[in-house]
């Protein structure tokens, strides 16, 4: 049982064309383990409700490979606090939001989407801009929460957030089940350092690495200067783990894949950076650029240079006193329905710890 989670959570499987390769299948069979959360998928029915709310519904997907959290830049259950900037895409904020010289969804169109939503604010939680511009419309429960200084927005809408369209408090429940789901998974690749720059880290995976490819950087890796990733069976156009265990995240270096540069920021929206160990009142620097999504619903983030991210962040708070940019690259690799782990996964989790 994870630590704050509720037994019997029910989870939706990571989105509609999600499935389990055949080992996965295979190996589920020949185990007596029963899963642990449903796989099933979550869509959201609109019946009954008011025309609005469908919209919202419709624009925000629940199916998608992260779920909820894939329709946001930033999708943070705390704290979101940023200086300077902009998301490109939509921002999600459970409780406090602060930004300063800051643009929201300036790449998110009306025409694309049912409804221009671009923040989705909890209830009781707070937002304040100065000096700054949201493209689209805030969502809140109450017009009172929303302060605007010297900025612009569209419409702000009252609803009731956590009960129609976000419930934060049950989401991150999810989303620390699926963090750890993710830890588990017996790596499918090798990390060492570079033997003649140790600021370099090679990623390679294994010639039989399938349809997910599964990095875990060792605790002792806590930065991250270049990263090079290789093996890679672009024909497959494999879904890439990285577990990074010691907490490091963001790289003050290029990142390569299979000797490309390029692949890094077109090849974003398949790498996910998990960060299980990542816990409230701990906090954890960032420098430089993410080349994918991060998933860690227990972190607290800071950010005192500039960055930026190239997918989807997950955390439980995030301050920039920086510059430090979202970019609207939306994480479409596909992860495996959440299963209890087989005896193999067990044993790797146990001989990790120290």
């Amino acid at each position: 049982k994870v630590e704050g989670v509720e037994e019997n959570v029910q989870a939706p499987e990571l989105g509609e064309e999600i499935v389990a390769d055949e080992n996965s299948e295979k190996a589920a069979k020949e185990t007596d383990n029963e899963e642990c959360l449903s796989s099933e998928i979550i869509e959201d029915d609109t019946t009954g409700l008011s025309e609005k709310l469908a919209k919202i519904k419709n624009t925000l997907p629940m199916n998608r490979p992260l779920w909820i959290a894939g329709n946001f830049n930033f999708f943070i259950f705390d704290t979101h606090e940023m200086t300077n900037g902009d998301s490109e895409g939509r921002v999600a904020v459970g409780k406090k939001a602060i930004y300063n010289q800051y643009a929201i969804a300036q790449t998110i169109t009306t025409e694309e989407n049912q409804y221009p939503v671009a923040v989705v604010l909890g209830n009781g939680g707070s937002f304040s801009l100065t000096s700054g511009q949201v493209s689209g419309n805030i969502i809140t429960d109450s017009k009172d929460n929303v302060t605007l200084q010297y900025a612009g927005a569209g419409a702000i809408d009252e609803m009731n957030v956590n009960n129609d369209i976000i419930d934060f408090a049950a989401l991150q429940k999810k989303y620390i089940v699926l963090s750890y789901f993710l830890a588990l998974k017996v790596p499918t690749g090798t990390v060492q350092y570079n033997q003649y720059n140790k600021n370099c880290l090679e990623l390679k995976a294994s010639d039989d690495a399938d349809k997910m490819v599964v990095f875990t950087l060792p605790p002792d890796v806590t930065s991250l200067g270049e990263i090079q990733i290789s093996n890679i069976d672009m024909e497959k156009q494999p879904t890439i783990v990285i577990n990074s265990m010691g907490n490091a995240i963001g790289q003050t270096a290029q990142m390569m894949i299979n000797g490309s540069s390029e692949l890094a920021k077109s090849y974003a929206g398949r790498i996910i950076w998990n960060l299980p160990l990542a816990m409230p009142g701990h906090d954890i620097p960032i420098a430089g650029t993410i080349y994918g999504s991060v998933l860690a619903p227990t972190g607290d983030f800071r950010v005192a240079g500039y960055g930026n991210i190239e997918g989807t962040f997950i955390a439980n708070s995030f301050v920039s006193k920086g510059n430090f940019e979202g970019h609207n690259n939306p994480f479409i690799g596909k992860l495996p329905p959440i299963t209890c782990p087989n005896l193999e996964e067990l044993e790797y989790w146990m001989n990790l710890q120290p």
